[in-house]
């Protein structure tokens, strides 16, 4: 047995003496007593993420917005950018390109780091 198991294994058994030891009987607070014993959820952690709750069509707006499409597509040299450009046909393009959207997303990161473009 593994030392992690072993150790959850301890926590668990507590848990049911502290349970019984309690006299709880509904499930609600079975689960109370319980809760603090749990692992917590890595997707309830906070993000480390620099783009975390920003959508690309928020950084494509913002971009073209400090920018303008011409510059835009001569920093960033992608069809959807120098040829029509749109809001649309860049997210379609962008969503089904890794390494155009990673450069898009580089961008918006190095403008942002240097206050050149607003978060809110």
């Amino acid at each position: 047995m593994g030392k992690n198991t072993a150790k959850n294994s301890q926590r668990l058994e507590f848990s049911a003496i502290r349970l019984a030891s309690s006299g709880a009987t509904d499930i609600h607070s079975r689960l109370l007593l319980t809760q603090k014993d749990r692992p917590v959820n890595p997707a309830k952690q906070q993000s480390n993420d620099p783009l975390h709750g920003i959508t690309l069509e928020q950084i494509v707006l913002r971009l073209v917005g400090y920018y303008g499409w011409e510059e835009l597509g001569q920093l960033i040299s992608i069809r959807c950018f120098n040829n029509d450009p749109s809001v649309k046909s860049s997210l379609k393009f962008l969503r089904r390109t890794p390494w155009a959207r990673k450069q898009v997303e580089d961008l918006y990161l190095a403008c942002r780091d240097d206050s050149l473009l607003t978060t809110e």
